[in-house]
């Protein structure tokens, strides 16, 4: 039987009407040549040919009491009527109408008395090319499990099928006695704060950057908003080594350099610099066959900086902190307090005056980036172009920013309440010119 973790549980957590918590991940895929007029047809019914039998897609979530926590059952089996969805984008069937549909797609909170996930089949009347999206609730998998996932899905070889996720095996080391690794990273890690006890009079540490109050920031509904945008892995690369910096560095000093633009066009530019937070993948537990294990670093962005060089080293020298501190948390360790911490933020008071709301504010928003598949990838015949990952809101935060990259593209994501943050694809507009002015700050030709 399945065991829910701590911090899957946590997801679970953070579910309301305000917050639904699922991740969707829309992939973009190109007809192949000389495809039939009943192409969609004949991919839904290949992909209906595989029964529901790979976790987390035959999970269903047992009811809680209050004296039993959140688990997981298996299902006997799964209604893939009800699953596996089919739309036709309303005319004139282009990028407009399919960001309008993906909102709203991802707006909507999952069947939680269904194993929490759909695959939604998108086609165009007008565009030579559809869309698979992925809906799964974030107590299932993270991002990094579900690039897994897809990457198995998928074959090297227009010639090949592929197949759904849900006939995807995880592929685990066989489970081991239950808490064996946790127990013993624990115990290394309270031995090594024993030791840096007596030594903090002498290396005093940098404290975590905390973020001011902004517009990305405040009361949100449940209404989503979702916008894309692609930039140049090559390009971000070749910033990375002028600036001798990481690829994640130049990500991040690009987003500070559009959010500082969106901002100021508001006149909203705050004094302090932004602060986000980044998720980063840590090792499973060997007896977890699914779901989440992230951590999470709190990066200064920098944004109070005008100078672009100084900005980026700043970044770098935040983010190289934050790596430091990380480095002392064992995988089990960071598991567990990255779900205290999603804990902690669904029992926050609902209070949003300004005096609480600025005492409470640390993170203005999350940042993630994820490697993707590097080489050509096809499922039925057809080239996968893109994927673009719209991700979960956490209470006061009115933006979250996922990059994916995928055959030689970044591809953002950017995920705002609709409600409270408008113009979001402004800001997806606003990448491609902050990296151009990256490159003129390092005189790069782009």
């Amino acid at each position: 039987m399945p065991r829910m973790s701590l911090q899957d549980a946590s997801f679970l957590s953070l579910e309301s009407d305000l917050t639904p918590t699922h991740i969707t991940m829309m992939m973009t895929f190109r007809f192949p040549a000389a495809a039939p007029t009943d192409y969609i047809a004949q991919l839904r019914a290949h992909l209906r040919r595989f029964p529901v039998r790979a976790a987390p897609f035959n999970y269903l979530l047992v009811p809680t009491s209050s004296t039993r926590p959140p688990n997981w059952d298996v299902a006997d089996a799964v209604d893939l009527d009800y699953h596996l969805r089919h739309h036709r984008l309303p005319g004139p069937g282009g990028e407009r109408e399919l960001g309008e549909v993906v909102s709203n797609l991802h707006s909507q909170q999952l069947d939680q008395t269904r194993p929490m996930w759909e695959l939604h089949l998108i086609e165009s009347r007008t565009l030579p090319k559809f869309w698979l999206c992925l809906k799964i609730h974030h107590a299932m998998a993270d991002g990094m499990s579900m690039v897994h996932i897809m990457e198995r899905m998928f074959v090297k070889s227009a010639s090949g099928k592929g197949r759904p996720p849900w006939a995807v095996v995880h592929a685990s080391k066989a489970p081991t006695a239950a808490g064996t690794s946790g127990q013993n990273e624990w115990r290394q890690f309270f031995e090594g704060l024993i030791k840096r006890t007596g030594k903090r009079s002498l290396h005093k540490e940098q404290p975590s950057p905390r973020g001011p109050r902004t517009a990305l920031n405040g009361p949100i509904t449940g209404r989503r908003r979702f916008a894309t945008q692609n930039l140049s892995l090559a390009r971000v690369k070749a910033l990375a080594r002028a600036a001798d910096a990481t690829v994640n560095d130049v990500v991040l000093a690009i987003c500070s350099g559009a959010l500082r633009s969106f901002l100021q066009e508001y006149d909203k530019l705050p004094e302090r610099s932004l602060v986000a937070g980044i998720p980063i993948a840590v090792p499973h537990n060997e007896s977890q066959r699914s779901g989440n294990s992230v951590g999470g670093l709190i990066v200064s962005l920098a944004s109070d900086i005008t100078d672009l060089r100084l900005r980026l080293a700043t970044i770098r020298g935040s983010t190289q902190a934050a790596k430091s501190r990380n480095s002392r948390l064992p995988a089990a360790v960071s598991r567990t307090f990255s779900a205290l911490g999603n804990y902690m933020m669904s029992a926050r008071s609902p209070d949003t005056s300004e005096q609480v709301a600025d005492r409470q504010r640390v993170i203005n928003l999350v940042i993630s980036n994820m490697p993707g598949p590097a080489q050509p990838r096809y499922l039925y015949g057809a080239a996968l172009q893109s994927i673009h990952t719209a991700s979960v809101l956490m209470l006061d935060q009115r933006l979250n920013i996922t990059l994916l990259s995928c055959r030689g593209e970044l591809n953002i994501g950017l995920t705002g309440c609709s409600d409270t943050l408008p113009h979001i694809q402004r800001i997806a507009v606003l990448l491609p010119e902050a990296m151009r002015e990256l490159e003129q700050a390092y005189n790069i030709a782009g």
